[in-house]
């Protein structure tokens, strides 16, 4: 699908497969993992520690209050307070398990 999407991806290092066949110069999910070495794990634990409650987690696009597109960075503090705001609301328990679905909303031309 990205091949025969038309846009040109020049930084598009690797292609993973997660489920299913494989196409030219696709990596299958479990030969993906397979990659993984004890200095790359070491990293990964590296920069995950390095992250604080005022780093960028993700971008949600809304429309808000004004019905315009807009791009709205959220940090780590910021989703975890919402996360724990939500189950203090809903009265969600550890065992208890909550589907979340996303996108959370779709666009339309």
């Amino acid at each position: 699908m990205l091949r025969s999407s038309g846009v040109d991806l020049p930084l598009l290092d690797t292609v993973v497969v997660a489920d299913g066949p494989t196409s030219a110069g696709a990596v299958a999910w479990v030969d993906f993992l397979g990659r993984a070495t004890d200095e790359s794990r070491r990293e990964a634990a590296s920069r995950a520690a390095a992250v604080g409650p005022d780093d960028t987690s993700d971008i949600l696009f809304t429309s808000g209050t004004t019905g315009l597109p807009k791009g709205v960075v959220m940090t780590h503090g910021r989703t975890l307070r919402v996360a724990t705001d939500w189950v203090r609301m809903t009265g969600l328990r550890v065992e208890d398990r909550y589907l979340m679905v996303n996108p959370t909303s779709t666009c339309s031309d």
